[in-house]
């Protein structure tokens, strides 16, 4: 009874911690893309000016 319980509680703390990781992944790339994206106008500024 209790193991079983036990066996659901660390399922669905991993799925939690899949989870908070896909995030933190999808976070880290959109902080990314959107320093590229300042340093990508940075240089066109740096070019028209």
């Amino acid at each position: 009874m209790t193991s079983k319980r036990d066996s659901e509680l660390m399922i669905s703390l991993t799925r939690r911690r899949k989870k908070l990781e896909s995030s933190t992944t999808n976070t880290l790339i959109a902080m990314f893309i959107l320093i590229v994206v300042q340093l990508i106008r940075r240089e066109k500024q740096l070019h028209t000016a």
